[in-house]
């Protein structure tokens, strides 16, 4: 054989070993096989996460049919890759194939990243809701993509226990936090932090005020809290930081507490007047026996809500009568004009008079009784008839 030939042979036979060597690392390392890449829309820097099968050392990433070409990192068995996105890549589209070297098979197409620039990622805040609050207060942030972003307050994150990630809504319009029980009284800075791709909202401030001192309602009291039909009893109450005190009496039958004008504070609530802690109250029972009846004071907040009640006991005995027997009427036998004893007729009528007079005595005690007549009243008029 010439040196022509034996040179063409030789480089033949190099050839055919070479190909043949390829094909047998070929059907020992298959190509990647792609499920899902995640996320399919990021800036510059951010790391897309592939998941499938048959990913190894040998795996590589292309974008844009190599116009980049990237090692990406390999996790969970061949079962997930990772790489970051170069930083020059510019915005737009971009096609990203996964392959392994030396693999016969073309390589595999992933899906396509939307690249966009850093600033349209940004978290924007457009306003907050409400401009002022206390400790405690739940605020509502509004703009654009806050998606679950974190919570700057005064250029600090929110720790864990004053609520660390903010609760989004889906749409990124809205994000809500608590302002922390730390926060001073004054104004404060409130960011939202971007944690994917690094970098803050624009600031907006936030008036925390003082809380309002805890309202407290301490006691009530009654004096006398045992009394007669007629009688008065100062009610007073005491307590701090009250926005409203309402009084209410609840009165047995037969019992009642008249206001002066008419009206009767028995079953109905009445309200102190502001800056007064304190009224007084006439009871009238008109029952033969004493009666016992009920105080109650309820204490509110600026909020409206309920603070505190208070109640207390009062007794309420019958209008005292004085009994005046119709015996003690003077009765002596009418006379005639020369000094005798008078007729049976004069006699007769002195006893319809007694009776009619007992008569009047009976009514006079029962409308006392009945609280339409005070004892002095009761005994004026007595004193009137037996005259």
């Amino acid at each position: 054989m010439s040196k022509k030939y034996k040179l063409v042979a030789t480089f033949a036979f190099a050839a055919f070993f070479t190909v043949a060597g390829l094909k047998v690392v070929n059907a020992q390392s298959a190509a990647p096989v792609v499920s899902s890449m995640n996320p399919t829309s990021a800036v510059p820097g951010a790391t897309i996460n592939v998941a499938g099968s048959g990913y190894d050392n040998t795996t590589y990433v292309s974008i844009d049919n190599g116009a980049w070409v990237l090692d990406p990192s390999v996790y969970a068995l061949g079962t997930t890759l990772s790489f970051v996105l170069p930083s020059n890549i510019t915005a737009g589209t971009h096609t990203v194939q996964i392959g392994n070297k030396g693999s016969a098979y073309s390589e595999v197409t992933a899906g396509s990243v939307m690249v966009t620039t850093q600033e349209s990622f940004m978290p924007k805040i457009s306003s907050i809701s409400p401009t002022a609050a206390q400790q405690g207060d739940t605020i509502t942030v509004y703009g654009s993509n806050l998606y679950g972003d974190g919570v700057i307050f005064d250029g600090i994150e929110l720790s864990t226990s004053m609520t660390t990630y903010g609760t989004s809504d889906t749409s990124g319009n809205s994000l809500t936090f608590t302002v922390p029980a730390t926060a001073s009284v004054g104004s404060h800075a409130v960011q939202v932090e971007q944690r994917i791709v690094g970098g803050l909202s624009n600031s907006v401030t936030l008036n925390v005020a003082a809380m309002p001192a805890t309202p407290i309602l301490t006691s009530l009291s009654v004096d006398p809290t045992s009394l007669t039909s007629g009688q008065t009893a100062a009610i007073s109450y005491v307590g701090t930081n009250l926005t409203t005190v309402n009084l209410s009496v609840t009165c047995p039958f037969g019992v009642s507490s008249p206001d002066g004008h008419g009206g009767d504070a028995c079953g109905r609530t009445s309200t102190f007047a502001d800056g007064y802690t304190s009224t007084q109250l006439e009871f009238v029972n008109s029952n033969q026996s004493s009666q016992q009846l009920e105080i109650t004071v309820s204490a509110y907040n600026a909020s409206n809500s309920l603070v505190g009640t208070k109640s207390a006991y009062v007794t309420v005995a019958p209008a005292a009568v004085t009994t005046m027997p119709v015996t003690s009427m003077t009765t002596s036998t009418p006379t005639t004009g020369s000094g005798t004893a008078g007729s049976s007729s004069d006699v007769a009528l002195q006893q319809e008079l007694t009776q009619l007079l007992t008569l009047l005595l009976q009514l006079l005690q029962q409308a006392a009784a009945k609280g339409l007549l005070s004892a002095s009243q009761l005994n004026a008029a007595w004193g009137s008839l037996s005259k």
